[in-house]
């Protein structure tokens, strides 16, 4: 049996179903490499990192590009990054309404996301 805390096992693991990352000891829940390697292949992954890595922002754009907008909804922190707010109404242009009220309010990225708007699914 593969330990939960093995490194490279849980990496080979999670490379082949990212869904594996919920079997991975807590340490590797928060380590960066671990982590990002799951939600590339699997997006809902992003539930079993860690609270830290679940607040950062490049993880929760990974999420999000690759279909996970809750992900994006539970950022508050993040209700005001354009890239974040425009991958995430990429895949459901609901998700607008977490947008900040600075966003919603600027003009460019008005724009932004109108011309993204035909890659809406």
């Amino acid at each position: 049996m593969l330990s939960p805390d093995d490194k490279e096992a849980v990496l080979a693991r999670v490379r082949a179903n990212g869904r594996m990352l919920r079997h991975a000891s807590e340490r590797l829940r928060g380590d960066r490499e671990v982590v990002f390697t799951a939600v590339e292949h699997y997006a809902e992954a992003f539930w079993a990192a860690s609270a830290e890595l679940q607040a950062d922002r490049d993880l929760v754009l990974l999420a999000t590009r690759n279909g996970l907008v809750d992900a994006f909804a539970s950022s508050p922190h993040l209700r005001n990054d354009q890239e974040v707010v425009l991958a995430a109404i990429r895949w459901d242009v609901m998700a607008i309404r977490f947008a900040s009220q600075e966003l919603l309010e600027d003009r460019k990225f008005w724009f932004e996301a109108l011309k993204r708007g035909g890659q809406l699914r």
